[in-house]
């Protein structure tokens, strides 16, 4: 089967002599879930952000949905993350200006999809989400919960190849970070999309199909809490 995310040898530095990254690899299949976790400051949250071409690796391949972004210009990749990746970050990061149904839709509306069809598919996956009677309501008229579920709703309503998040449930309570990971990970899976979670949290790595942990820079296969 080929792999939907594909990293190998990923090299990367901020300050030159003091990488992040040392030969990280990892491969994630269509419809699998992966916990990435690690210390603090590990480099997990730059992994993520490597693999989301958003930051460019020194060295190694990453391959996104078979496109190879360590190739491609600021362009290119850009054009791989609005149609083959979806991202949840921490805090949802919606955008304060539109309603819950504007923000998922844009998405879509960014590949040229028509509004009024953009509007049916969002409000149809805020309705499987429970949140069709939220939809005319702007991020700050809702709870946390309810923002990120939207947020995971954003991030998978062009069907992506791929999703990425990091510490999607960390800003929640307990209640509202299970409701949450029921969505991301019920809806990637149901729409085989690789989903790559980077946490610190027991309860969200136990429900993925496999975790890694990144330990001096480099991905291994065991849970280690140095």
């Amino acid at each position: 089967m080929t792999a939907a995310v594909r990293a190998e040898g990923v090299e990367f530095a901020f300050t030159p002599g003091e990488p992040v990254l040392c030969g990280a690899a990892l491969e994630v299949a269509a419809g699998e879930v992966v916990a990435v976790r690690g210390r603090s400051g590990s480099g997990k949250s730059t992994f993520l952000l490597c693999l989301a071409g958003i930051l460019a690796p020194q060295a190694g391949r990453i391959e996104i949905a078979g496109r190879d972004l360590t190739v491609l210009d600021d362009d290119g990749r850009s054009a791989v993350r609005r149609t083959s990746l979806g991202f949840v970050f921490q805090f949802g990061e919606l955008v304060a200006e539109l309603d819950l149904l504007g923000n998922v839709a844009l998405p879509l509306e960014l590949l040229g999809v028509r509004r009024s069809r953009a509007a049916r598919h969002a409000g149809a996956l805020l309705d499987e989400l429970g949140l069709g009677p939220l939809a005319r309501r702007r991020p700050g008229e809702v709870s946390g919960g309810q923002a990120q579920r939207a947020a995971v709703a954003r991030a998978l309503v062009h069907r992506p190849a791929v999703v990425l998040a990091d510490e999607p449930t960390g800003s929640l309570d307990e209640e509202n970070a299970a409701t949450v990971l029921d969505a991301l990970v019920g809806l990637a899976v149901r729409r085989s999309a690789a989903l790559v979670l980077v946490t610190h949290d027991d309860r969200v790595a136990e429900r993925a199909s496999r975790s890694v942990t990144l330990v001096d820079g480099a991905v291994t296969d065991a849970w280690s809490a140095r």
